[in-house]
């Protein structure tokens, strides 16, 4: 079965909205619990505990409206289903982990195994650690880095992304980066002047983890600045240095 369409880049999710979130290859009901990053948002499932509660990324998240005729409908109604599956999955992790644990105890070094998606990417290609690549997940290339590098698979992480979705792969989902998209292009973040100062109550763009977001000044102390970001809780406010604001 097909996924549902995806949301237009940079869809925001906001606390207690209904989304639809993709668990074992389905789509599910579910509730925003919290936004935990810029790209990431804790779920709970409808007629789940919480102790099921998954953090998840743009590709595992939609609208429910965008995604419910992809909902097996008994699982939708029939809490027991669900129960089913989930001791399904817990059975899996535990074999899962027993035999990690068997190759641990029985010895011997073996290169970490890559996912079993495989992406348009030359197969042949090799890569260096700390080398900035594109990642291919899903169907989307999304900008990263080598960590490490064990034979013909590779340990990368996402731009602006959580360690939590580091990840082992082959070089078919791997492509090098080009100069543009390191920073050259058009379109990239200016530098920000160390001369740069701002008032309160300023519009300003805010660098967060790579990418810029728009907010204002809400204080300023010396060589800093209280931030709030448009959109987004006081949770979230924060003090920052000239090297992170720019005019919007």
């Amino acid at each position: 079965m097909p996924p549902p369409p995806a949301e237009d880049p940079g869809t925001r999710y906001r606390q207690g909205e209904r989304v639809a979130v993709e668990w074992g290859g389905h789509w599910w009901p579910a509730t925003v619990a919290q936004a935990v990053g810029a790209h990431e948002w804790r779920v709970h499932f409808d007629n789940w505990a919480h102790q099921w509660d998954v953090v998840v990324g743009p590709s595992r998240i939609r609208h429910i409206s965008r995604a419910t005729r992809n909902m097996p409908a008994r699982v939708r109604s029939n809490p027991v289903v669900i129960i089913v599956v989930a001791a399904l999955v817990v059975l899996g992790a535990a074999i899962g982990l027993f035999a990690l644990g068997v190759s641990v105890t029985t010895g011997g070094a073996r290169a970490e195994p890559a996912g079993t998606q495989q992406g348009p990417g030359d197969a042949q290609a090799s890569y260096q650690r700390g080398q900035p690549i594109d990642i291919w997940y899903g169907s989307t290339w999304y900008a990263g880095r080598v960590l490490e590098v064990r034979g013909t698979n590779y340990k990368v992480s996402y731009d602006g992304w959580s360690s939590s979705w580091d990840e082992w792969v082959d070089a078919t989902r791997l492509r090098a980066r080009s100069l543009a998209a390191q920073g050259a292009a058009s379109d990239a973040p200016p530098q920000a002047s160390s001369e740069a100062s701002f008032r309160a109550g300023d519009a300003v763009s805010i660098e967060w983890k790579g990418t810029w977001y728009k907010g204002r000044v809400l204080e300023t102390k010396a060589d800093r600045y209280k931030i709030t970001y448009d959109g987004w809780s006081s949770s979230w406010d924060e003090w920052v240095g000239s090297d992170r604001l720019r005019p919007p």
